[in-house]
């Protein structure tokens, strides 16, 4: 960073430096010096740069690189975020990974006041793949966003329009409500036959399957009611849970929740239940990491002849199943975590259990009547 009127470094030999800042009278001093500061000449700059924030003189930071402010002001904040729960952990891991990938290689040394939309719609350019694409450009303009709603920046380069517009979204390959039964019959035999289920008729995220245990989260419950036979039901208790082989939470705070699973769905996944053991396990009962389960899934599926459809869209053909058989839309979200409710959660909390089981019931009598119906069919051929 060059020498002005705030600060400098001064070279000690090695990997020495010392660090050399304006920051008012402080113990009768205008002019602070660090501690040697050990490593090399960026990690010199990376420390100045701070002072320089810490000390509000945002008017000198004309040069910073885009990677000392990603390093020094911006993942901090991030953290700072995650801390005070305004930001979910999987959501910062999005922004480190887009950094890391794309952004940091062809970004990171460029100084951050230099650049024009036009130079800025040139690199984003070499990325490939549209996506890739569009989510790097989101996070470097949040990136000059935060830098010019904090005045470390004099012009904002995305207050005009980017280049790089926002991909087709991908129809969803979803599993249709008459194809339940068949994709079912199909996953027998299975080794992640439970999870799959739960994915499918409890509207989980793969990674909220990842952490479930057959007897503590999924639990299995026999309602009799008047006039009917007994139903069974999956309650399957969702929350933030971390994993000795990989981090992971709810997405968000309402994505803590109850999926219940009723009738023959619930029927099929207690046929599957282990006790004591993952739902989502290894061949030898030991822990897998989550991209095992696509891996695994999608070989069984090519092995026998079944339409692939993959964890994300089976959770979306939970929804889309509960919409076309007239499910209540807010329960129907609230169920698969959405935080975008049409009610206030609060209001009807206490409630939610009763309305989870209503919902479940209304799933369950649809497959059995498709399971009649084939039945029929067949009789009949």
């Amino acid at each position: 960073m060059a020498r002005s009127m705030f600060g400098h470094i001064e070279w000690l030999g090695g990997d020495r430096y010392r660090v050399f800042w304006e920051a008012g009278r402080v113990n009768g001093k205008r002019r602070q010096r660090s501690k040697v500061v050990r490593g090399t000449r960026d990690d010199a700059e990376i420390f100045l740069a701070k002072k320089r924030i810490e000390s509000g003189r945002h008017d000198a930071i004309d040069d910073i690189t885009i990677g000392n402010y990603w390093e020094v002001w911006y993942h901090p904040l991030l953290e700072d975020l995650y801390a005070a729960g305004e930001m979910a952990l999987g959501t910062i891991r999005n922004y480190e990974s887009n950094w890391r990938k794309h952004l940091a290689p062809i970004f990171a040394d460029d100084i951050m006041q230099d650049h024009t939309m036009r130079s800025i719609d040139a690199k984003l350019l070499k990325i490939k793949g549209d996506h890739p694409r569009f989510n790097a450009m989101k996070v470097l303009r949040q990136m000059y966003n935060q830098a010019w709603n904090d005045d470390l920046i004099e012009s904002n380069p995305f207050l005009k329009r980017t280049r790089v517009s926002e991909p087709r979204k991908r129809k969803q390959d979803v599993l249709k409500p008459a194809e339940f039964v068949d994709w079912v019959a199909g996953m027998r035999g299975f080794v992640h036959e439970g999870a799959v289920l739960i994915l499918v008729f409890g509207g989980l995220r793969r990674e909220e399957v990842v952490p479930l245990m057959w007897d503590e989260d999924v639990r299995h419950v026999v309602r009799i009611a008047d006039d009917k036979p007994p139903r069974h039901y999956q309650y399957v208790y969702i929350r933030s849970a971390e994993t000795d082989y990989e981090e992971k939470e709810t997405k968000t705070d309402e994505s803590d929740r109850i999926a219940v699973i009723a009738g023959k769905p619930a029927e099929w996944i207690e046929a599957c239940r282990e006790p004591g053991k993952r739902v989502f396990h290894g061949m030898r009962g030991g822990k897998v990491q989550p991209c095992r389960l696509t891996k695994n899934y999608k070989k069984w599926c090519e092995g026998h002849g079944i339409r692939y459809v993959t964890p994300k869209n089976l959770r979306n053909s939970y929804g889309t199943f509960r919409q076309a058989y007239g499910g209540d839309p807010t329960v129907t979200s609230r169920s698969m975590g959405h935080t975008n409710l049409n009610v206030d959660y609060d209001h009807y909390f206490v409630t939610q259990e009763e309305a989870f089981v209503r919902e479940a019931d209304m799933m369950a009598d649809a497959v059995e009547d498709m399971l009649l119906h084939n039945v029929t069919s067949a009789s009949s051929a």
